[in-house]
């Protein structure tokens, strides 16, 4: 069993979904390594194989995200991925509180690193 701190497992969750669109432009560039045709055999072996790793992280937090509630998605996609929101903005618009927005956001956190890991987080 995965044996994650309350700290490491919030930033490993949070790093995840700060990256998610990094590997989704990744896939992508990966992509557009394969349909090169002077690409040597081992440059497009290890391209192929990103693009499998990239999809599979994506499919993976995709999936996890679907495990929220609305409340939880709402506050995650506008933390996560509307990044030009203040967090002003953020509680205005979800009609949440400072404190129900960070509640709703740690439980949020902590489904998606139990559905990454694959297992119940130990907290310390």
């Amino acid at each position: 069993m995965i044996e994650l701190t309350k700290n490491y497992r919030t930033k490993m969750a949070e790093k995840l979904l700060c990256d998610y669109e990094l590997y989704k432009s990744s896939v992508d560039y990966y992509n557009g390594l394969l349909e090169c045709d002077n690409l040597a055999y081992e440059a497009r072996a290890k391209a192929a194989s990103q693009v499998k790793y990239q999809t599979h992280i994506i499919s993976s937090i995709e999936r996890a995200l679907s495990l929220l509630d609305k409340t939880e998605r709402e506050v995650i996609d506008k933390l996560y991925f509307h990044k030009e929101l203040s967090f002003y903005d953020i509680c205005e618009e979800c009609g949440l509180e400072r404190s129900s927005i960070y509640r709703h956001r740690t439980n949020a956190l902590y489904k998606i690193a139990t559905a990454i890991y694959g297992a119940d987080v130990a907290v310390r």
